[in-house]
């Protein structure tokens, strides 16, 4: 058991485990995981949290994680409270047979949710599973964003393989932006949801950037002596930002008036 400090400002317990047996998601039987809680003493620094519970060297324990997906960091407990019960119950004989409807003892003295041997049965049983609202979505070279709602019966989380496509979560759903695109080519992205070893994948798709281009009409004119036309040019293309057109005068008979302007893009 160690105590870190994170650039984030907490403090954080990570504690070290070995799996005895998964009855769901990616941990494999004895395997050496690190799950962290809230509070620790580091040095002269201590944080304390009321829900933070205690475990001891030699604890038989059935725990539920938030996410393992990223082994280079600990997994977290699922809730405070909710999330750890002794297996067998510390009361038990070894002589004692755990039947299904036997209630495990949770760790924290104020969980309300009951947990019976039969019930982790039920979860070994059940298939994973997370389904998002879509699996495709193509958009402009400009900036865009779509919401994705997600599905699932299991803790999970989403991450974007490409850095200008962002995703932020908002509870059961995800938000995506994806930046302009200043390229003239098109681009992919590809959106993983994971929950334990489930992945479903959204493949984005973003339009390349559009060559810019003048239009200018009319293209020709006579002028008359003291004759005031108008010339209209239209830039094409991706405007962000607005692009500016230079009128260069080559007849110094003619006279330019107002020759640098913001031009209208379509």
């Amino acid at each position: 058991m160690d105590a870190i400090w994170e650039s984030s400002y907490e403090l954080f317990t990570v504690h070290r485990i070995r799996v005895v047996e998964a009855f769901r998601g990616a941990a494999v039987e004895g395997e050496i995981m690190e799950i962290r809680q809230f509070g620790g003493q580091l040095g002269s620094l201590e944080a304390i949290y009321d829900d933070r519970l205690t475990f001891n060297e030699g604890d038989d324990l059935v725990l539920f994680l938030y996410d393992i997906t990223d082994r280079l960091r600990p997994a977290y407990l699922l809730h405070s409270r909710h999330s750890a019960y002794y297996f067998p119950p510390p009361t038990m004989r070894r002589t004692d047979v755990l039947g299904e409807n036997h209630v495990l003892e949770s760790v924290s003295d104020q969980n309300s949710l009951p947990l019976t041997a039969g019930d982790l049965k039920i979860i070994a049983a059940t298939p994973i599973f997370v389904e998002i609202s879509q699996t495709e979505w193509k958009t402009s070279e400009g900036e865009a964003e779509v919401r994705i709602e997600v599905i699932a019966n299991h803790p999970w989380s989403a991450y974007s393989s490409e850095e200008w496509l962002t995703v932020t979560r908002r509870g059961d759903s995800v938000r995506l932006e994806a930046e302009a695109n200043a390229t003239y080519f098109e681009r992919t992205a590809n959106v993983k949801f994971v929950t334990g070893d489930v992945v479903e994948t959204l493949t984005a798709t973003q339009a390349a950037r559009r060559p810019l281009s003048i239009t200018v009409s009319p293209i020709t004119m006579e002028l008359r002596r003291g004759a005031l036309r108008n010339i209209t040019a239209i830039v094409e293309g991706l405007c962000n930002p607005p692009q500016t057109v230079t009128w260069n005068n080559v007849n110094e008979k003619v006279l330019c008036i107002g020759c640098v302007d913001v031009i209208e893009c379509c």
